[in-house]
């Protein structure tokens, strides 16, 4: 019975996803380089949580095809977002970076969209985000704890 219940609510955790997704969409800064999909912004993210990353590990932790995510690091390098370089122990790994343009990017946006969803937060009453925040701390927290398995 315990494992159905588990079952259950992590089904419903993934409920949350495409609301989260709906309700919260990156808000690009008006002006800016801009970046059409999700997907785009979620890879800049990943890099900058590494000084460096090979192409292929990223792939692998984005759940993507390494020919999908050069299809994206291009769009992302033509923009000034990304730099590549070869590895400088195996010359046939790809490594990227984010360039001083991407970090500032990145930076710019996320305080954007912060800005952006604090200003659509104050419409709810203040015991919904007492709420809210102790709901998504707890939940964060949960997630944090289950193991990190790729399921094949």
């Amino acid at each position: 019975m315990e494992q159905e219940r588990a079952a259950g609510i992590l089904s419903d955790c993934f409920l949350i996803f495409p609301l989260l997704r709906q309700k919260l969409t990156l808000a690009m800064v008006p002006g800016d380089v801009k970046i059409m999909r999700r997907i785009q912004f979620i890879v800049l993210h990943q890099i900058s949580k590494n000084k460096y990353i090979a192409m292929g590990k990223l792939a692998e932790s984005l759940h993507i095809s390494k020919q999908h995510l050069v299809n994206i690091v291009n769009l992302l390098q033509e923009r000034g977002l990304v730099e590549r370089m070869p590895s400088p122990v195996d010359g046939r790994v790809v490594l990227l970076s984010l360039s001083a343009d991407g970090k500032k990017y990145l930076d710019r946006t996320k305080k954007h969209t912060t800005a952006l969803l604090a200003s659509k937060a104050q419409a709810l009453p203040e015991d919904y985000l007492d709420r809210l925040a102790a709901v998504a701390g707890e939940l964060v927290g949960l997630l944090e704890m289950l193991p990190e398995e790729t399921v094949e």
